[in-house]
């Protein structure tokens, strides 16, 4: 069984990662089949006529790591009766599926009337498995949250779950018991995730020069050009030196997207922003239906281990998928709490060959350096700058822009020249910070002797706004800034102390790693990052759903950067002050000429309209074809909007329905 861990447990998970000799062999589980991927595969054998089944994700509660956060799920408005049979071919499997009540039924019950009860059941071939009576305690919206959220109910145990085969029948059925207290179309209940999962058994491997082991290290919101590896003049990365002085460094690497979720899924899957699916709030689910680099490893006998420090990097949005082992956090976290774990899980693996994915965020707001590193670099902070200085610099330039006409706002009238100045020192700092626990991994292996047989990778998901186009932050926008990331790679077989010039994806690290490890991901993702003397300078493409343009927030932006020039296009883009509902047409681009204009500071699009004509043209085909092939969208519940609200992600409130 996989095991999950939060990190705010820190001391007993670290005792458990260093206990002991470890088994010979790992059980290695995987989902055989998605029952809410086709609606047409279930039979509705009663329904309400207002309020149809449908797939959508329901919380019971807001912490999104507890037995009560989101789940892909069948709503199912009582009184509704469904009806599944299991393909006659499909083998024995083990049925994961929990009842529940989101988290706004109660708050939608008027206080005083009563509670509302729910029964919930499941047949399998007619019998009766799973039979419960939920009831539902009216809640004011502003009262307090539980102490003891409510759970899901999971039929036959969270852990056991039900064993099925091909050719049964699964009947699913809700029903009020007493007054509805509601409209029934307001009734979000229902069965999640309803995936069917098979082991087996899976013996560990040794690792060699030729069979090693793979490390993945992310730093988030790390700009390339802020690394001293990549030519920034403070000494910030000294440890990515190191690295890349015995491997090859990209020095004109980009992510796919300007914000983590869908980046992250690049890393993972090799695809594009567009090809995987996770691009924003309404689809933020890593389908089963991808290959994943830490599955093909475990496949191939690697253990793995993921430890992520920002919280969008959870298992409830599948990014667990092929880790036997996943630490997760609710909010971002500091590298210091999480590198012990990290340093005793590897020395607890030395003699297996083993995958690690490490997430590190100190680049990412809040800004929190070590003060050695402080120190070394330099940087006072403001004494009224405050404790979300950032945040709040960030929130106020967002606004300005939104009620000015005028791109170029004067941003130094409004955030004080110390606090521009601590906002600069801090991030490199933090950067340093980040580098440091690099660092510390990188003498770990060396110190077991793991050096030799070990790729290291190291990158970001995507870089930083530090006023460049007058605002902070990530995620709304596609210039470089937030694009340009480090990349290295080093270990047996990769040249040593080679760089490379040629513009490429950062996405090509998963396909690169998983070739080391002797598996496959798939032919859109075949280059190979560490041959660089056959990587050639490619056209890339670019997505993020959280853009800003004019005054509208929350804006899909598409752009496309070649040799010469990189168009922006804002599909739904419209003037300033434009009505709400205006019909966008074709939208609003900018062109940038590159090689005059490597900042991207002027838009030349009204004088080549033929090259904006060719580019948009590239970018709706790859739009398209994407949006034809890539996975169902699954959006986030109840208890993600509310990380993201916490964030800065989203706006308004989290709990919204």
């Amino acid at each position: 069984m996989k095991r999950h861990d939060s990190l705010w447990i820190v001391v007993l998970v670290a005792l458990l990662a260093s206990c002991g000799a470890h088994e010979d062999s790992f059980e290695m589980t995987r989902i055989q089949r998605d029952l809410l991927a086709d609606l047409n595969q279930w039979e509705i054998l009663a329904a309400p006529a207002d309020s149809p089944p449908r797939v959508q994700t329901l919380a019971l509660a807001l912490d999104p790591l507890s037995d009560s956060g989101d789940l892909p799920s069948l709503v199912m408005a009582p009184p509704c009766r469904l009806r599944y049979i299991f393909p006659e071919d499909d083998p024995p499997a083990i049925l994961r599926a929990a009842a529940g009540v989101n988290l706004s039924v109660p708050r939608n019950l008027v206080v005083g009337k009563g509670p509302m009860q729910l029964r919930f059941s499941a047949h399998i071939d007619g019998q009766l498995v799973f039979d419960e009576l939920i009831v539902v305690e009216p809640k004011a919206r502003d009262q307090q949250i539980s102490k003891t959220p409510p759970t899901w109910r999971w039929l036959g145990g969270r852990d056991e779950g039900l064993e099925v085969r091909g050719g049964q029948e699964l009947v699913l059925e809700t029903e009020l018991v007493g007054p509805a207290r509601m409209t029934t179309s307001d009734l979000r209940i229902g069965f999640g995730p309803l995936v069917t999962e098979t082991t087996r058994t899976r013996a560990r491997t040794a690792s060699s020069p030729e069979a090693p082991n793979i490390c993945l290290v992310v730093m988030d919101t790390c700009r390339a050009d802020r690394c001293s590896a990549f030519g920034y003049e403070k000494p910030t990365t000294p440890h990515l030196e190191r690295l890349a002085g015995r491997g090859v460094a990209y020095d004109n690497a980009w992510a796919t997207a300007s914000w983590t979720w869908p980046s992250t899924a690049s890393l993972f899957t090799g695809l594009d922003a567009l090809g995987h699916g996770v691009t924003s709030p309404k689809s933020c689910f890593l389908s089963w239906t991808l290959p994943t680099l830490p599955r093909v490893l475990q496949e191939r006998g690697f253990s793995t281990a993921g430890f992520s420090c920002n919280p969008l990097i959870s298992s409830n949005k599948n990014f667990d998928q092929g880790f036997e082992r996943f630490f997760e956090v609710k909010a971002f976290t500091p590298g210091n709490e999480v590198m012990p774990l990290v340093l005793d899980w590897v020395r607890s693996r030395k003699k297996e060959r083993f995958f690690l994915y490490l997430h590190l965020v100190e680049p990412h707001s809040p800004h929190r350096p070590h003060p050695d590193d402080l120190a070394r670099l330099g940087g006072v902070r403001p004494a009224n700058y405050g404790e979300r200085g950032f945040e709040k610099i960030t929130s106020g330039l967002r606004k300005l822009w939104a009620a000015s006409r005028d791109k170029r706002i004067d941003y130094k009238k409004y955030v004080p020249t110390e606090h521009e100045a601590w906002i600069q020192s801090a991030y490199d700092a933090c950067v340093a910070t980040g580098d440091r626990h690099l660092g510390a991994l990188l003498d770990l292996l060396e110190q077991l002797g793991l050096s030799d047989r070990t790729i290291v990778a190291f990158t970001s998901d995507h870089g930083e706004e530090l006023f460049d186009h007058r605002l902070t932050d990530h995620a709304h926008s596609l210039h470089p800034e937030l694009l340009r990331v480090p990349l290295v790679i080093a270990g047996p077989g990769l040249p040593t102390g080679e760089r490379s010039s040629a513009r490429v994806s950062n996405r090509h690290l998963a396909s690169t790693l998983a070739r080391f490890g002797s598996a496959d991901l798939g032919a859109e993702t075949a280059l190979d990052l560490a041959q660089p003397q056959r990587v050639e300078t490619r056209r890339l493409r670019f997505h993020t759903a959280k853009g800003i343009w004019n005054d509208r927030s929350m804006m899909p932006l598409y752009s496309l950067v070649e040799d010469d020039w990189s168009l922006v296009w804002a599909a739904r883009g419209v003037p300033y002050g434009s009505p709400a509902r205006l019909d966008p047409g074709v939208g609003q681009l900018q062109l940038f000429d590159r090689s005059s204009d490597p900042t991207e500071q002027h838009d030349v699009a009204a004088e080549h309209p033929e090259v904006v004509k060719r580019m948009r043209a590239e970018l709706v085909e790859w739009k398209e074809a994407r949006e034809r092939t890539r996975p169902k969208a699954r959006g986030a519940g109840a208890s993600t909007r509310q990380l993201l609200l916490g964030v800065g992600y989203i706006d308004g409130a989290g709990e919204q329905e």
